[in-house]
This record gives C-alpha cells, structure tokens and sequence, in this order.
C-alpha cells in the first residue's frame, strides 16, 4: 500500500505544478469544447478522495460540505461558483493524504460500503478504493493535460 500512497502524492504534486502555470483567473476558466476547469478537477480528485475512501467507510469526512457540494461528482463548475484558494485546497489535498495514510496505517478503516463507479469497477474494501482513486486522480490529471492546451 505504500506504494500507492506514494502514487497519489506523486500524482497531486503532477497536478499542482500544473495549475501552477496558470494565473488564477486561467485556472478556473471553461474552454470551449470542455465542461469544467484546471481548478474544478484538482477540487474533484480532493473530494472524492475522501468520499472514496472516509465516506463509504462510514468516517468523519474531513472537508466541508460546501466545498463537496462545489466538486463532487456530477456537479457543474458553470453553476456553482467555486469560493475555495488554491492555498486553501492545496492544504486540505495535503492534509488529507497524510491523514488517510495514517488512518490506513492505524486500521482504522474497519467497514467499508462496496460501491461501482461510474468508471464500472467494483470497490469492496479500503484497498480497493485508494488503488481506484489513483486511477480516477490519473484520469483527472490527463484531462487537466488536454484542457490546458486551450487556454
């Protein structure tokens, strides 16, 4: 398991020199052709994270509910106006991988509500869940890729 918390850092820190690039009026622009910006994806892969792994675990959730409500799945970045930092986010998306990390590494993690994605895979167990969430955040990075090509 190591190495898929190793993974996802990897991967959050690809994401954020990312969005680095960009100022922040850049970082939450829709280009045409998209449905939701830089910024709504790195909020996204933060929230469900933590739905994926403390929620159907049936854990405290560690991030507001208004921020989840802004980047959960299915919501519209065109609709829900984003009023989050990017230090702020940048610090829950820290906080909240040491802090599954070691909940992980503590057992703490003892039920676990299976669920399939949209993506068509089945979760049954925390492993299962934080192997997936790499493969999402990876997906999310690739789109983030793609999109900032048309801003």
């Amino acid at each position: 398991m190591k190495l898929n918390f190793n993974q996802l850092k990897v991967t959050r820190q690809n994401t954020k020199k990312l969005l680095l690039k960009y100022f922040a009026e850049k970082q939450v622009e829709i280009p045409n052709g998209f449905n939701n910006s830089l910024f709504w994806n790195f909020g996204h892969m933060v929230v469900v994270q933590q739905l994926l792994t403390f929620g159907l675990s049936g854990l405290e959730i560690n991030i507001e509910k208004e921020i989840i409500e802004i980047f959960k799945k299915g919501s519209n970045p065109r609709e829900n106006k984003i009023n989050i930092s990017f230090d702020k986010l940048n610090e829950l998306s820290n906080e909240l991988i040491l802090k599954t990390e070691q909940f992980y590494f503590e057992g703490k993690f003892e039920n676990y509500t299976p669920y399939t994605t949209s993506y068509g895979i089945s979760l049954n167990n925390i492993e299962e869940a934080i192997s997936f969430n790499n493969i999402h955040e990876g997906l999310h990075l690739g789109y983030m890729m793609a999109l900032s090509k048309n801003l």
